[in-house]
């Protein structure tokens, strides 16, 4: 006999992950019967509907999606909450907070080994065809593809200078998934040739793709916006 499950005694969880679908106004399911009815349409269960020690357990996804909850797992405290308002869990907040202190470092070693004229480690932070392009203004200065380019074109610049400093400002960093994420940040630059010192302020757009558990650069276009 079918019946309409109003309360929910028991869990069951499987694969629980933070997803909603629409609040339905019917939900019916059977007892040891793996499919259960919604709005009057077919849907299939992970689990039948059982009953043990006079209790009756039900699939907990099932019920709290279709009845419009978010569902939210969190693997490090083995805890499962329902909402009607999306979640974030604390290790999801933490593993992307790691990633984007990954990628800041990345952002700062680039600065870092290029006042140190480390320029082939500099250049190895960019993936095997990531490429560099330099903007005057809105106009393009050059492009630069592959390591031998990029090297080539960084450590001719560089060894003009006897000293260079590059003060990072802010960074915002977007993910887009566990190995691609982009970034705008903010670089003041000053450079020495022994006779004359020039400063910059460059704006990094930046696209990184995680290599072999690695964050490098895929691309980099670095707009110049003042000179002097």
């Amino acid at each position: 006999m079918k019946k309409k499950m109003l309360l929910i005694t028991s869990l069951i969880i499987l694969g629980c992950l933070s997803v909603q679908t629409y609040a339905a106004e019917n939900v019916t399911v059977q007892i040891d019967n793996s499919v259960a009815k919604v709005d009057g349409a077919d849907v299939s269960l992970d689990a039948a509907p059982v009953i043990v020690n006079g209790s009756t357990l039900v699939p907990l996804r099932f019920f709290s999606e279709n009845l419009g909850y978010y569902i939210d797992w969190d693997a490090q405290t083995k805890t499962v909450s329902l909402s009607q308002t999306q979640q974030t869990s604390s290790s999801a907040v933490t593993d992307e907070a790691a990633e984007k202190i990954a990628i800041r470092e990345v952002f700062d070693k680039f600065s870092v080994l290029a006042d140190q004229h480390k320029i082939d480690e500099q250049t190895r932070l960019f993936t095997d065809d990531g490429v560099w392009r330099i903007y005057m203004g809105d106009n393009i200065a050059g492009e630069y593809k592959g390591y031998d380019e990029i090297f080539a074109t960084s450590d001719a610049t560089m060894k003009n200078y006897v000293e260079s400093s590059h003060f990072n400002g802010q960074q915002v960093i977007t993910l887009a998934d566990d190995t691609h994420a982009t970034a705008i940040g903010y670089s003041h630059v000053t450079l020495d040739n022994g006779e004359t010192v020039s400063t910059s302020d460059v704006r990094y757009e930046d696209e990184y793709v995680k290599v072999n558990g690695e964050w490098k650069i895929a691309v980099r276009n670095a707009h110049f916006i003042t000179w002097s």
